[in-house]
């Protein structure tokens, strides 16, 4: 009888141990996934820079955002057809235009002192643009 209580015992341990450990893991991806999407907001504001856009004035920026979604969610098969292209065509052309202004950016490795690899503790990205 009490080698099945410590074997029970052990078996507890053992599971809040990985509770613990998914616990642990659960925070971390949040974090990363919380990382990601900050800096996909990032590059998004920076091309919208680029485009010169007033981005101070919330009610155009609003304004052509849900006219685009209006065309995006209409019913005509044809609309949502025309309006990518349009937006695809007017995108192409931007990106074309900033790649003859500026080359496009490669991810290096940051400083030579910073870690090849991050630490386990921190999500933080050790790369950083050219350019």
């Amino acid at each position: 009888m009490r080698k099945q209580e410590l074997l029970n015992e052990r078996r507890r341990k053992q599971e809040a141990k990985l509770r613990e450990s998914i616990k642990a893991t659960s925070s971390e991806l949040r974090d990363i996934n919380k990382q990601i999407e900050e800096e996909k907001y990032a590059v998004l504001i920076r091309l919208l820079r680029e485009t010169g856009l007033p981005l101070d004035n919330t009610p155009l920026i609003i304004g052509i955002a849900l006219e685009a979604k209006d065309m995006m969610d209409s019913t005509d098969e044809s609309v949502r057809t025309a309006a990518i292209n349009k937006y695809t065509d007017r995108y192409l052309a931007f990106q074309e235009t900033r790649q003859s202004v500026q080359p496009a950016p490669q991810c290096v490795p940051a400083e030579a002192s910073e870690p090849a690899n991050p630490p386990a503790d921190s999500p933080t990205l050790y790369y950083e643009e050219m350019g």
